[in-house]
């Protein structure tokens, strides 16, 4: 009898130590989680050896989220899983994503950036030689660029770099200057970049010109499109003509 006591004893004691035996883990995903803003996240949740009145609960910085998706139960492994469908915004970055069962909870840190910045930008005039030129594009970008994330870069055709400047900087001439950006808006903010170019030349036609952008590993390249009319010298045009005449008169064709 005494033995049958002790065994029931321990029976209930290692069943105790079962039930509160939990684990819960977030599946395939781990750390930091980088996304652009919009991008649908899905996130599953496993809870192993659960209790009878045990669930998931889910938490987005703190605060707690209702999950309507279905809970799956696993009888051989004696677990529980459940998905959670979370489309990013950026009032998310830098918060975690956590599942939870009572005091044991695994977590994801969000980091959600987002940007709209143009491929190209067609400068709207024609420009002439010796003519001021500003090249200037708005981007929205998040999160901020920092220091040394933004340059402008003048290439020649053979892709030869010849001026590359931060915003705040000038050429070694003083003839180009990056200007600091107009920052607009909370964010997502708005950034005005400008390049000043106190005359066009003829170099100027052929060079390339483009903003560089850095964000989380990720680069944008803006390139801009300019026409430059070249003049032509009066004397070169009479030089011209009047080879063309004494040709004429020659009988030369």
């Amino acid at each position: 009898m005494r033995s049958v006591a002790l065994l029931l004893v321990l029976t209930v004691i290692t069943a105790t130590l079962a039930e509160d035996d939990i684990e819960i883990e977030i599946l395939d995903l781990f750390g930091v989680v980088t996304n652009k803003a919009g991008f649908s996240l899905n996130v599953t949740c496993k809870l192993t050896n659960p209790g009878q009145d045990d669930s998931i609960s889910w938490f987005l910085g703190g605060k707690p989220l209702v999950n309507k998706n279905r809970v799956v139960y696993e009888s051989g492994s004696r677990s529980l899983e459940q998905s959670y469908n979370l489309v990013l915004d950026i009032s998310m970055d830098n918060q975690d994503l956590a599942c939870t069962c009572r005091d044991v909870k695994d977590a994801l840190k969000l980091s959600v950036y987002d940007y709209d910045i143009p491929d190209k930008v067609i400068f709207p005039t024609l420009l002439h030689e010796g003519d001021s030129a500003t090249l200037q594009v708005g981007i929205m970008i998040y999160p901020p660029p920092k220091d040394g994330d933004v340059h402008w870069e003048i290439k020649k055709p053979s892709g030869e770099t010849i001026t590359s400047l931060e915003p705040g900087q000038n050429d070694m001439y003083g003839s180009i200057e990056a200007l600091k950006p107009i920052i607009s808006g909370n964010p997502p903010t708005n950034y005005i970049y400008k390049l000043l170019i106190s005359s066009i030349s003829r170099v100027d036609a052929s060079n390339r010109h483009f903003l560089k952008i850095s964000q989380l590993g990720i680069s944008h390249t803006v390139e801009f499109s300019i026409s430059v009319q070249l003049q032509v010298s009066l004397l070169f045009i009479f030089g011209k003509l009047e080879k063309k005449w004494l040709q004429k008169s020659r009988g030369i064709s």
